[in-house]
Protein backbone atom coordinates (compact mmCIF):
# COMPACT_ATOMS: atom_id res chain seq x y z
CA UNK A 1 0.00 0.00 0.00
CA UNK A 2 2.68 2.58 0.95
CA UNK A 3 5.13 1.62 -2.06
CA UNK A 4 2.61 1.44 -4.35
CA UNK A 5 1.29 4.91 -2.89
CA UNK A 6 4.79 6.23 -2.91
CA UNK A 7 5.49 5.26 -6.59
CA UNK A 8 2.24 6.73 -8.10
CA UNK A 9 3.48 10.07 -6.44
CA UNK A 10 6.82 9.77 -7.50
CA UNK A 11 6.07 8.81 -11.41
CA UNK A 12 3.67 11.68 -11.24
CA UNK A 13 6.15 14.09 -9.89
CA UNK A 14 8.83 12.99 -11.91
CA UNK A 15 6.40 13.48 -15.45
CA UNK A 16 5.12 17.18 -14.00
CA UNK A 17 9.10 18.34 -13.32
CA UNK A 18 10.21 16.48 -16.47
CA UNK A 19 7.37 18.07 -18.81
CA UNK A 20 8.39 21.01 -16.90
CA UNK A 21 11.89 20.88 -18.02
CA UNK A 22 10.86 20.52 -21.72
CA UNK A 23 8.91 23.67 -21.55
CA UNK A 24 12.11 25.91 -20.12
CA UNK A 25 14.07 24.18 -23.19
CA UNK A 26 11.40 25.33 -25.81
CA UNK A 27 10.93 28.77 -24.35
CA UNK A 28 14.68 29.38 -23.84
CA UNK A 29 14.94 28.20 -27.61
CA UNK A 30 12.02 30.09 -28.79
CA UNK A 31 11.91 33.16 -26.70
CA UNK A 32 15.27 33.43 -25.47
CA UNK A 33 17.39 31.96 -28.69
CA UNK A 34 20.78 34.10 -26.30
CA UNK A 35 19.83 32.17 -23.34
CA UNK A 36 19.56 29.10 -25.35
CA UNK A 37 22.36 28.87 -27.50
CA UNK A 38 24.47 28.77 -24.13
CA UNK A 39 22.75 25.88 -22.86
CA UNK A 40 24.59 23.05 -22.70
CA UNK A 41 24.38 19.22 -22.16
CA UNK A 42 25.54 19.59 -18.89
CA UNK A 43 22.88 22.65 -18.49
CA UNK A 44 20.17 20.26 -19.37
CA UNK A 45 21.69 17.25 -17.42
CA UNK A 46 21.24 19.68 -13.72
CA UNK A 47 17.88 20.40 -14.91
CA UNK A 48 16.72 16.62 -15.22
CA UNK A 49 19.03 15.75 -12.50
CA UNK A 50 16.76 18.49 -10.54
CA UNK A 51 13.18 17.05 -11.57
CA UNK A 52 14.24 13.36 -10.59
CA UNK A 53 15.44 14.58 -7.17
CA UNK A 54 12.48 16.88 -6.48
CA UNK A 55 10.08 13.99 -7.39
CA UNK A 56 11.91 11.69 -4.91
CA UNK A 57 11.78 14.46 -2.54
CA UNK A 58 7.92 14.70 -2.46
CA UNK A 59 7.50 11.43 -2.39
CA UNK A 60 9.68 10.06 0.21
CA UNK A 61 8.37 12.47 2.73
CA UNK A 62 4.89 10.77 3.66
CA UNK A 63 7.33 7.50 4.05
CA UNK A 64 9.53 9.02 6.22
CA UNK A 65 6.61 10.71 8.40
CA UNK A 66 5.94 14.13 7.28
CA UNK A 67 2.07 13.25 6.19
CA UNK A 68 1.13 10.03 5.02
CA UNK A 69 -0.78 8.08 2.29
CA UNK A 70 -4.38 6.55 2.25
CA UNK A 71 -6.74 5.81 -0.47
CA UNK A 72 -7.94 8.67 -2.40
CA UNK A 73 -11.87 9.94 -1.76
CA UNK A 74 -12.74 7.81 -5.03
CA UNK A 75 -11.03 4.76 -3.49
CA UNK A 76 -9.30 3.91 -7.55
CA UNK A 77 -5.54 4.61 -5.93
CA UNK A 78 -3.93 6.03 -3.21
CA UNK A 79 -2.02 9.32 -2.49
CA UNK A 80 -0.99 11.83 0.28
CA UNK A 81 -3.75 11.64 2.88
CA UNK A 82 -5.41 15.54 2.61
CA UNK A 83 -8.00 14.68 4.97
CA UNK A 84 -5.51 14.26 7.87
CA UNK A 85 -5.93 18.04 9.73
CA UNK A 86 -2.55 17.18 11.54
Amino acid sequence: FQIYAALNIFFGMASIGLLTVVAVDRYLTICRPDIGRRMTTRSYATLILAAWINAVFWASMPTVGWASYAPDPTGATCTVNWRKND
